[in-house]
């Protein structure tokens, strides 16, 4: 199943699932305590270090390695009703219509208009999702193929008004292409480029892109349309799809319609090359290739754009620009609307964020509990806004948007699928707020009420692990709104409990799992097993990643999986296994990685690769930055075998710590 995609998210505060919260009486636990996994010899070990501890004055001070945070008695107790603050008048939307949609895609002779030229344009009109025309345009005379399509967007303006125009980099190719050629055969255009003081032709950044198509944001120039037409790339919303993901490794229209199960069965699959000889000798599959190519645009623009288009109806904010810019600005633009003066923004500077703390170790059984929408919360919960907003209309929106995710959510539940899409879209508004507070360059941003939001939810996570600690729990990992425990030789229920009594009435919170098997190797890395084994999550960038080889992201898991399962002896043979393999030479898919070029890889570069390229390769030789393609070329052994063996000592040194303050019920 596909995630919906993020618009541009600034706060990773989550509240999926059914919450209960302090005063109710929580659903009961299934499996109690849990029964320890097979041949665990220090199953039974108990540190019982804590991080809380309470001072005469009923103060909790937290402090763990160089984390301190404390919390007076009824310091969090000045919070206000929610209830009582009013409520923004937002449309009420019950699903997600796609509007008109025009697909264009250009068959050139180069990349450069300059040096090439348009042989073919292929266009398909939508309607309510379904294709009413697909058409290939071709003439000798390329002028002719270039009017034929800016008349087409005209008929088609004509005709339905309001329509967006989608391609796949439509935005930084083909149009800017289709300019181009206009200029130099004399064609009148619809589309023009928008240009600074200094002539220069302006470049706009797509928000929540960095790190996918490339290292850098993708950018696209500025263009301006005489017609009533909203340009959407279908690239920008598989980018901005992967920047929260992070899934994809090659960015072309065939494996990203691959990969979300929207490709056309039996296409034709044609290099630049083939499809130019195709376009001269063979018709036919010219044309079904670029017709795949229209229809698997579209089903991935269909795929990923109806949150932005929930966003968009919401705000009133046009659909484009929902798309390309962040959330930040979407909230500067709300807000604004409500002020005749627009005020300074604050300069960005530095504030403590969440807590985060972790206890190294391999433990079992372990329950993860998380405070649902603890930032919103404490905005409504403790009126915390922009000084700037003195009118509080962000808290306003952020109160509607909540009730009308609420009712969303239950409408999801039910299987309605457009209710589905509207509430993870409001999710995504609802939990930025706080990052736009916290944003440089906007007029309506308060560094202040950034600070003071991560202040208050730094104590309600202090004041979860104190009680979590005093019900006879251990935590192992906390990281800004939930906090990981273990609960050997305690009762979850009264774990459960005892957070409800402890946390102010505003925050909810839920059980996201429980009877599993946590390793922990340091703040916001770890790994969660079931207790049969299957992993249920991974955190952090030590033993995850598209980059990282295979010794790492899937050897790793698995030892770790047989000596929570089947024991020490089981995991060590495995290893040993895998280290075989490396040493003999064939072992290629544990070293084997795939990485995206950066201007930074001149090895790389070396061996033929070029900036922005998936590079999939193992050093031949380490030391010489000397790389190789296939298994028949070899890797460098000792280096990888080496790497390897460091892994597992690191993994089992943190397993078998006992007694220095770092680990409690170890496995």
């Amino acid at each position: 199943m596909v995630k919906s995609p993020a618009l541009s998210p600034d706060d990773d505060d989550d509240d999926d699932g059914q919450p209960t919260g302090g005063g109710q009486s929580p659903a009961p636990f299934a499996g109690g305590n849990g029964q320890s996994p097979a041949n665990h010899p220090r199953a039974n070990t108990i540190y019982s270090t804590k991080m809380c501890c309470k001072q005469p004055d009923g103060t909790i001070v937290l402090a763990w390695k160089d984390k301190e945070e404390s919390v007076a008695p009824a310091e969090l107790e000045c919070w206000k009703p929610i209830e009582e603050i009013p409520e923004a008048n937002l449309p009420a939307i019950d699903e997600v219509p796609i509007p008109p949609v025009v697909v264009l895609d250009l068959e050139t002779t180069d990349l450069d208009p300059a040096k090439g030229r348009i042989i073919a344009a292929g266009l398909a009109f939508f309607v309510e999702g379904k294709e009413v025309e697909a058409k290939i345009i071709k003439h000798k005379d390329e002028a002719e193929i270039v009017t034929e399509v800016f008349d087409y967007l005209r008929e088609t303006a004509n005709g339905v008004g309001e329509f967006i125009l989608t391609g796949y980099n439509i935005a930084d190719f083909d149009l800017p292409f289709l300019i181009q050629r206009a200029r130099r055969l004399k064609v009148a255009c619809p589309f023009r480029f928008i240009k600074d003081d200094d002539g220069e032709i302006k470049r706009f950044r797509v928000a929540a892109t960095e790190g996918t198509l490339k290292g850098d944001p993708l950018c696209y120039p500025a263009i301006a349309c005489d017609l009533p037409i909203f340009v959407v790339d279908a690239l920008h919303l598989v980018c901005k799809w992967d920047y929260t993901n992070k899934v994809l490794r090659n960015y072309d229209l065939k494996n990203v319609a691959d990969y979300f199960g929207v490709s056309v069965a039996g296409r034709p699959i044609l290099s630049p090359e083939e499809i130019r000889n195709a376009f001269h000798n063979d018709p036919a599959t010219f044309d079904a290739y670029l017709l795949a190519d229209l229809r698997e645009t579209f089903a991935v623009f269909a795929k990923l754009v109806p949150p932005y288009l929930g966003v968009a109806a919401l705000t009133n904010l046009p659909i484009d620009k929902v798309v390309t810019r962040s959330t930040a600005w979407i909230w500067q633009e709300i807000i604004q609307r409500h002020y005749d003066e627009i005020p300074n923004a604050d300069e960005k500077r530095k504030y403590q964020g969440g807590l985060v703390v972790s206890r190294e170790g391999l433990w079992f059984p372990c329950l993860k509990i998380d405070v649902a929408s603890l930032y919103p919360t404490i905005m409504l919960a403790y009126r915390v806004h922009s000084r700037k907003d003195y009118q509080q209309v962000a808290l306003q929106w952020l109160k509607a948007l909540t009730k009308q995710r609420l009712e969303l959510k239950a409408k999801a539940k039910a299987g309605d699928e457009n209710a589905q899409i509207l509430q993870e879209a409001m999710k995504v508004l609802i939990n930025s707020l706080y990052g736009f507070y916290g944003t440089g360059g906007y007029a309506f941003n308060d560094m202040d009420a950034a600070a003071k939001v991560t202040e208050v939810g730094r104590k309600v996570l202090t004041l979860m692990i104190s009680a979590v600690e005093d019900a006879g729990g251990l935590v192992v990992e906390a990281d800004t709104d939930g906090v990981i425990v273990c609960y050997k030789d305690a009762d979850p229920q009264v774990i459960f409990n005892a957070v409800a009594s402890a946390i102010p009435q505003p925050f909810k919170f839920e059980v996201e799992w429980q009877d599993a098997v946590v390793f922990v190797s340091g703040d916001k890395n770890y790994i969660v097993m079931d207790a049969q084994g299957n992993i249920l999550a991974t955190k952090g960038s030590v033993w995850r990643g598209r980059d990282k080889e295979a010794y790492l992201t899937e050897a790793i898991p698995t030892f770790l999986r047989l000596w929570a399962t089947q024991g020490e002896d089981v995991a060590k043979a495995y290893a040993k296994q895998v280290l075989e393999e490396i040493q003999s030479g064939k072992g290629w898919n544990w070293v084997v990685r795939s990485h995206k070029v950066g201007k930074g890889d001149k090895f790389l570069f070396d061996a033929g690769f070029k900036v922005g390229e998936v590079a999939t390769y193992a050093y031949k030789s380490k030391k010489a930055r000397a790389i190789s393609r296939s298994p028949a070329e070899g890797y460098d052994v000792d280096f990888y075998a080496k790497a390897f063996k460091e892994a597992i000592q690191k993994v089992v040194e943190i397993i078998a710590q006992e007694g220095d303050g770092q680990n409690g019920f170890g496995l």
